[in-house]
């Protein structure tokens, strides 16, 4: 028995569709001359992210270091206002600049203030001759 060809035809196109066959608007050439452009273009704003981002980071770690470089001056000088036995922890508005001055002063006797200034100058005036005397031994060699 023979099938008849209006069927064959029938049987092999009921199942298709028509479809628009795929033509590009610009030829190979230009599609990847156009995709290297916009690549480049896209590696660009991806580079200068990366440079902003870094430059962020780069101060955030700067800005750490002098929060750290001030915290660790204001730990030096609580040390040193304990070691004068003045209470930080306490209410600071009892302590006035001419309090404090007073109990360094008072820690410390006028005439050992007045010896330690002597000494000093005495010390200036040793390293001045002193300075003297090599350049004079240098100079008559």
């Amino acid at each position: 028995m023979e099938v008849p060809e209006s069927l064959w035809r029938y049987l092999v196109m009921c199942r298709t569709q028509v479809q628009r066959e795929y033509v590009p608007e610009e030829g190979n050439a230009e599609r990847w001359q156009k995709w290297l452009a916009e690549k480049a273009e896209k590696q660009k704003i991806g580079w200068e992210c990366s440079k902003r981002i870094r430059e962020i980071a780069e101060e955030a770690v700067r800005r750490a270091k002098r929060a750290e470089t001030r915290v660790a001056g204001y730990k030096e000088l609580e040390e040193r206002f304990a070691k004068l036995g003045i209470d930080i922890e306490g209410p600071l508005r009892h302590y006035g600049i001419d309090d404090i001055l007073k109990k360094v002063r008072g820690a410390m006797p006028d005439d050992l203030v007045y010896a330690v200034g002597a000494a000093k100058d005495s010390l200036a005036r040793f390293e001045q001759t002193l300075a003297k005397l090599e350049a004079e031994a240098k100079a008559n060699g």
